[in-house]
């Protein structure tokens, strides 16, 4: 139903299409190698719509960074609101049970056809919906939470939250994040730099988090790595049973990063990865007291303590 007026003005041409895939592609082919030719023209697709298509996918060596720091045991929950075209269920892995939610009806069903082409959709659900009206529709606590909040979405009308009023969707995520987690549980979030300092309730909330020990890491990133935008941003990572306890580990992913073209950088997430588990201090990674962040007017800038 979605692409079904699309389809209609290829008319002819669609059979046209489906003719000339039967008589020249290689089914074998196509078959043993069909989800990473599905995604790599999935992006061929995104890049060559320019900064005011629909559609943007969040870079895969992200995703794959942030599925390696969740460290998930076999038959974990999963939730993802705000799930875009479903990147972290495509790339999580099997043996979890995953719980998608996207409200844009186009970027949802590139989502769905994605998580078909990489056999994804057994035990697991993607659903259309908005995650801010519809928060958590199973009502179920998640062993990990994850999303890309959309950076510099503000809402026309404030909602409730424990701090006063809700006013973006990061703030949003990780509020009632944290609510929704088992007692073991793992919340990680994108999120823009702007939260990790502004005042008023987001104040509040860092100042809960670091309270109650809540705050695991925090990685920042530089700008140019996320298409179509020159915000950097940062990965919090959120965890109920931390190993060390009373301190944040704060990583400046600067030294991670590759440029592939002039307009094109990426993150290399293997190695990134292996230095953050290091936890060996440089300039680039300090191990800080939730004291000193206190004393700091609980102030979260990855910078600050570099």
């Amino acid at each position: 139903d979605v692409y079904s007026s699309i389809l209609a003005r290829l008319e002819e041409n669609l059979y046209i299409i489906i003719q000339y895939l039967n008589e020249h592609i290689d089914t074998k082919l196509l078959q043993e190698n069909f989800s990473e030719i599905f995604d790599t023209i999935l992006n061929k697709l995104v890049v060559s719509q320019g900064k005011y298509g629909y559609l943007i996918i969040q870079p895969l060596e992200l995703t794959r960074l942030i599925i390696s720091l969740a460290q998930l045991p076999k038959g974990a929950t999963v939730y993802n609101p705000f799930a875009g075209c479903a990147s972290f269920g495509v790339f999580l892995g099997d043996g979890y049970r995953y719980t998608g939610q996207e409200y844009s009806s186009n970027t949802w069903a590139i989502g769905y056809l994605r998580l078909l082409a990489y056999e994804k959709r057994n035990g697991n659900e993607f659903q259309f919906s908005d995650s801010i009206e519809y928060w958590n529709p199973k009502n179920e606590k998640y062993d990990f939470i994850v999303a890309h909040p959309p950076f510099g979405v503000r809402f026309l009308k404030p909602k409730i939250g424990r701090f006063g009023g809700i006013k973006n969707s990061e703030h949003f995520f990780i509020e009632k994040g944290i609510e929704d987690l088992t007692s073991d549980g793992k919340l990680i979030a994108v999120i823009s730099n702007d939260i990790l300092f502004r005042k008023g309730p987001e104040y509040d909330l860092r100042k809960y988090l670091i309270e109650n020990d809540l705050i695991e890491m925090l990685i920042s990133f530089p700008r140019g790595l996320l298409l179509y935008t020159m915000t950097p941003f940062s990965v919090i990572v959120i965890n109920k049973k931390k190993k060390q306890k009373g301190v944040i580990q704060f990583v400046d992913a600067e030294n991670f990063i590759e440029r592939i073209s002039k307009r094109e950088k990426r993150i290399k997430e293997m190695e990134l990865f292996s230095f953050i588990m290091e936890k060996k201090e440089t300039d680039k990674m300090r191990v800080v007291s939730n004291d000193e962040v206190a004393q700091d007017d609980f102030n979260l800038s990855v910078q600050r303590y570099l």
